[in-house]
């Protein structure tokens, strides 16, 4: 499962295969707060992944995922 599903998504910590569970990615506190158990380099990738997916949404549904 690409990371940005599971962010848009909320799949399950098994699912993306760690033990951290689901990016709470609509409360920017909290997300930050879960992002910081990762690596920079993760981080980076988990946050390029969840907006190339609201992209992704964007342009099939005329509509972000989240609203900004």
């Amino acid at each position: 499962m690409a990371i940005g599903q599971w962010f848009n998504e909320g799949a399950s910590a098994q699912s993306a295969g760690t033990d951290r569970g689901a990016c709470p990615y609509r409360d920017e506190d909290a997300r930050n707060e879960w992002l910081s158990g990762f690596d920079e380099a993760t981080k980076f990738e988990a946050v390029n992944a969840a907006d190339e997916a609201d992209r992704a949404n964007l342009a099939m549904t005329g509509t972000n995922s989240e609203v900004r």
